[in-house]
């Protein structure tokens, strides 16, 4: 029955209030964000060190897959194992969890120290394979650079075990500020070693890895975590790892995207593989700051509810997940489309990133950044569906949006003209496109599949959307009218933070404004 009064309510998620997964997702938030900043420090300072050509071009085809295998761990952590080791702490005690972890944790680093072993050894096919059109000297370099990069998979691998353990006791701000370490120390290696070969960037990486784990391990040990591989024969790490198979599959499925990107950018003009990469990273961060956080919020609060069998808790978390993202993505989208620009410019302008360079990935995140609703939506309709340990859903949205951006990516590069620098907003465009319908895909499986009425969201999404748009409007004009670009950075700066100013001056009185004629009620069991 929807929204039945539940026989047995869970402790924590029965009487959860909004606010308070609002508080938890600002905590998770902030340590996102440090990590966000700490992220787009270190692209400055690559950007700095070796601009976008041939030698950035062959790092990030070296990165590709190790960092991309990274991304898969993290999808399959978050949406599987977290919630898998809350309901085992639960049922067990920690010290069965502990266990668990322990044991999936030692075979995770040793399937992937083989793998390194393996890439290492066929790191020059798999390198034309995946970027036919780099030129000899790039392909020499990173295949140089693939055989380090590699050594990042097994710490990172191990780092996201520990902060799903971690984030399973609701311990979330520390634990997602973990890549501020990571980011951090490989900033640190590339400042003092200067714009050398790719491999060295790679090894800036590696030691970056390695103090994130260290960071995290104490993390885990402060949370109550013990190592101790015990019960082999329990089968229950073997359980945890089956669960996070099919999560792990859909992020598989977004690398293909990231690889299928890189084959058609290596038959662009130099520096567009770096550029393209840049502005995935760049949206995809914020895309993760947002979503990420209230995500990993929401999910032991989901998770502990769809275990009682409270369907009142259960549904009135996953539609305050919806409301939450939206609400925060619309208006971040409005500030990214119109200010990416200047704000790329003022970042990344500077050493041997040229002014071009810049201009071009400032339009690449542009356009980018109008697939961060699909973004969003998409993880808020996904989440209830792995806190229930059903991750086919996302799976299946990943594989839809596969195949769109597959249909549309090479004839827009070709419309463009593949001789062309702008030929990579082809690419930007089908990625936007593929956010997009992915989103709507994701909708239609929560309203077969889900027990979940969420039209009480609509009202308030669609005030939140029409604000969001004069906010956009006016920030729009007001950038026409002060042309927040030049070469004088403080200028820069003081013009874009005027027209932020202006947005979000309008989006308060709007908010404010629908707040007094649709005023919020909190939601009651039905």
């Amino acid at each position: 029955m929807r929204d039945a009064a539940p026989p047995a309510p869970a402790p924590v998620a029965a009487g959860e209030r909004p606010a308070t997964l609002a508080r938890l997702s600002a905590r998770s938030g902030a340590g996102m964000a440090a990590a966000l900043a700490s992220g787009l420090v270190l692209d400055a300072v690559i950007a700095v060190a070796y601009g976008a050509g041939a030698v950035s071009d062959a790092f990030f085809v070296a990165a590709r897959i190790p960092l991309g295998l990274s991304l898969v761990m993290l999808a399959g952590a978050t949406a599987m194992l977290t919630p898998a080791l809350v309901r085992a702490a639960d049922a067990d005690g920690t010290a069965r969890a502990d266990d668990a972890t322990s044991r999936l944790l030692v075979g995770a680093v040793l399937g992937s120290v083989a793998l390194w072993a393996l890439a290492a050894a066929v790191a020059e096919p798999v390198t034309l394979l995946t970027a036919p059109g780099l030129g000899d000297a790039a392909r020499h370099e990173a295949v140089l650079a693939t055989r380090v990069m590699f050594g990042v998979v097994p710490l990172v691998i191990a780092a996201e075990v520990l902060r799903a353990r971690v984030n399973a006791t609701e311990r979330f701000g520390a634990a997602a500020a973990m890549n501020v370490v990571m980011n951090g120390v490989a900033a640190a290696v590339v400042i003092v070693r200067g714009g050398l070969g790719a491999d060295d960037l790679a090894l800036a990486y590696v030691l970056g890895a390695a103090a994130q784990l260290g960071y995290i391990a104490v993390l885990a040990a402060r949370a109550g975590f013990r190592f101790r591989p015990r019960g082999w024969g329990d089968g229950q790490a073997a359980g945890l790892a089956r669960l996070m198979t099919r999560p792990a599959a859909g992020a598989g499925v977004n690398l293909v995207n990231r690889l299928g990107e890189q084959v058609v950018c290596s038959f662009l003009p130099a520096g567009s593989i770096t550029v393209v990469n840049y502005g995935v990273r760049l949206t995809q961060a914020a895309a993760g700051l947002v979503g990420r956080s209230a995500a990993v919020a929401a999910l032991p609060r989901l998770t502990r509810a769809a275990g009682a069998g409270d369907d009142v808790a259960f549904a009135r978390t996953s539609r305050h997940v919806l409301r939450l993202m939206i609400a925060v993505t619309l208006p971040l989208t409005g500030v990214l489309v119109v200010l990416a620009r200047p704000a790329v410019e003022v970042v990344f302008r500077r050493g041997n990133f040229s002014a071009a360079d810049a201009r071009l990935l400032g339009l690449v995140v542009a356009v980018l950044a109008v697939g961060l609703i699909g973004s969003a939506v998409q993880r808020a309709l996904l989440t209830p569906f792995n806190a229930r340990l059903e991750p086919s859903a996302a799976l299946r949205t990943a594989v839809v949006c596969l195949l769109v951006e597959a249909v549309l990516l090479a004839p827009l590069v070709v419309a463009i003209g593949p001789d062309r620098p702008r030929a990579v907003l082809g690419v930007a465009v089908a990625v936007t496109v593929s956010q997009l319908v992915a989103a709507g895909y994701a909708w239609s499986q929560a309203r077969r599949h889900l027990d979940v009425d969420y039209r009480p969201v609509v009202g308030s999404v669609a005030r939140t959307a029409a604000v969001s748009v004069a906010a956009t409007a006016a920030m729009g004009l007001a950038s026409a009218a002060i042309h927040p670009l030049g070469d004088n950075t403080v200028l820069v700066v003081v013009r874009s933070a005027a027209v932020a100013a202006t947005g979000a001056a309008v989006l308060a009185a709007g908010l404010g404004l629908a707040r007094r004629l649709h005023p919020t009620v909190d939601e009651a069991p039905a």
